[in-house]
């Protein structure tokens, strides 16, 4: 069964770590067909591409803030006492459930 679907690729302005998680789901989704095509590839690849660039504009983002020394720390205490970055662990499968809803608002 083929098709042609359109899917914004865009990146969310200003908020890098929404465009990290709008490139995950952009990528399950190219992914998604059992045999993806020649395009669904090429959409994951785009997908790969801007998630490392908005991973990099967040690195930034906490470099310039822990430089002017007013930032707070972005990793917390978990019950055993290791370090855990946020957008990790349970709270990070809580919102992948969320991605059904986010695919749809991108395929609207």
């Amino acid at each position: 069964m083929g098709g042609e679907v359109s899917i914004d690729t865009s990146k969310v302005s200003g908020d890098p770590q929404a465009t990290i998680r709008k490139a995950q789901i952009v990528y399950r989704a190219a992914m998604a067909p059992a045999e993806p095509s020649g395009q669904d590839r090429s959409i994951a690849s785009q997908a790969k591409s801007m998630e490392m660039e908005a991973r990099r504009e967040l690195s930034q983002q906490k470099i310039e803030v822990a430089g002017s020394g007013t930032g707070s720390s972005e990793q917390t205490e978990t019950q055993e006492g290791v370090a855990q970055a946020p957008g990790t662990g349970a709270a990070q499968e809580a919102d992948d459930g969320a991605d059904a809803g986010q695919l749809l608002d991108l395929l609207g």
